[in-house]
């Protein structure tokens, strides 16, 4: 999943930078945007689950060494694992802005006052030009196309 994660993340940079815009491939490009917007939220989440599902291996190994008893195997394999998917499902929803955009929407009041520290995204002058210029054009080519 890594290996086709990492791949999928370079080609659709790649079509984004090569796809140019016109009515007939808007939807394309936007699609295509979609896709790297997600693999590049799901790569973070699936190098920690790696990483922990690999620590939760651990306790069996040590069951099967003779080392640790089968209860206390129980008692650590199933709680890191029920960790390990709470871990990836918060890296994956703080890593996509879409996913957490619906979080903050459908979270009672009281929840969104939690001091949550985001830091700001710099970016070049040029690039902000560079998206301002494609948003102009993708909104352009929707209200021809209406």
């Amino acid at each position: 999943i890594l290996q086709l994660s990492i791949s999928l993340l370079f080609y659709c940079k790649k079509r984004l930078k090569d796809l140019p815009y016109d009515s007939d491939r808007l939807s394309a490009k936007y699609q295509l945007a979609e896709v790297f917007s997600f693999t590049r939220a799901v790569l973070p989440a699936v190098l920690i689950s790696s990483f922990l599902k690999l620590l939760a291996l651990i306790p069996p190994t040590c069951w099967r060494a003779g080392i640790i008893d089968f209860p206390t195997n129980q008692l650590l394999f199933f709680p890191m694992h029920a960790i390990t998917c709470v871990i990836m499902k918060c890296t994956l929803i703080a890593q996509h802005k879409g996913m957490l955009r619906t979080l903050w929407k459908v979270m009672p009041k009281y929840l969104r006052r939690l001091p949550i520290a985001v830091s700001p995204v710099e970016t070049s002058h040029s690039n902000h030009h560079l998206k301002q210029r494609e948003t102009d054009a993708y909104f352009n080519y929707m209200a021809v196309a209406w």
